[in-house]
């Protein structure tokens, strides 16, 4: 009799160890924030960070502080405190499809919200708005996503002068991400 009950003791102690180690009671695991990608265009462009700019168009062939210029100052770029850029200026006049550039640019999830022409003694610009999540990731100054691309064409020929594309905060966003810390 002792014999079994031993033998039943044991099981029994085994069972429960497996049931124990089964993890029935374990606390479910944190939903850790997406990971924010160093690049979010296709090639280095709007929120991208200043790594992925060297990896596809190389050192900066001039560095003014304030802004980085990329392929013979084809790209001026600004890059916020993160080191990711905010405002991208495409000098066109002397490229071959510039617009190229720009769809390369801008975020692979961007959508279209607005656009508008307007005429000025600078030339032509059409201004388009988009909005991006992978943007609003990247940039957490920018709360909405919001990016904007300019089109800047003279006035006389038509022919583009540059491209602006810009994500640069608004200054009530910057206030709301510091109070948000």
């Amino acid at each position: 009799m002792k014999k079994t009950l031993m033998t039943l003791l044991a099981v029994f102690v085994v069972v429960a160890s497996f049931i124990a180690g089964c993890g029935g009671g374990s606390p479910e695991p944190k939903k850790e924030k997406p990971a924010i990608p160093a690049k979010i265009c296709t090639t280095a462009g709007i929120g991208d960070t200043m790594d992925e700019w060297i990896k596809d168009y190389g050192k900066p062939n001039r560095d003014n502080g304030l802004t980085q210029n990329f392929q013979k100052d084809d790209f001026i770029v600004l890059f916020g405190d993160d080191k990711r850029a905010l405002n991208i200026t495409i000098q066109a006049e002397d490229m071959k499809a510039p617009e190229e550039y720009v769809k390369k640019m801008v975020p692979k999830d961007g959508k279209l919200v607005s656009e508008k022409k307007a005429n000025s003694s600078v030339g032509l610009t059409i201004d388009k708005e988009y909005t991006s999540e992978s943007l609003k990731l990247a940039i957490k100054s920018n709360l909405t996503g919001h990016y904007s691309v300019s089109e800047i064409r003279n006035p006389k020929t038509k022919s583009i002068i540059s491209y602006v594309i810009d994500c640069t905060p608004t200054l009530q966003e910057i206030q709301k991400s510091k109070d948000a810390k």
